[in-house]
């Protein structure tokens, strides 16, 4: 998924990622990065009970002009909840 960053310092505004520890079947192997950049994760439906899995990824950008961004995964699709850009970084 793609992480936007806009604003004079964009490209130098560090950004990480998170999810649910509970969400075990999820990992994340992007979790940060500076600038715009790619969000990279897998999944691992093995050990799973029949029915959808949600987990909510969140991207933030910390500092004086904090953002976020959330993506959600709702049985391994993706799905984009809010705006996908933060703006004045």
């Amino acid at each position: 998924a793609a992480v936007l960053l806009a604003g004079t310092d964009a490209a130098t505004t560090g950004w990480t990622a998170t999810h649910s520890a509970a969400a075990t079947w999820v990992t994340l192997t992007t979790a940060s990065g500076t600038g715009s950049g790619t969000l990279r994760w897998t999944r691992d439906p093995a050990g799973l009970a029949v029915g959808t899995h949600v987990d909510t990824i969140r991207v933030t950008v910390s500092g004086s002009r904090a953002g976020t961004i959330d993506y959600e995964l709702v049985g391994g699709k993706l799905a984009r909840r809010g705006p996908n850009v933060i703006t004045d970084c």
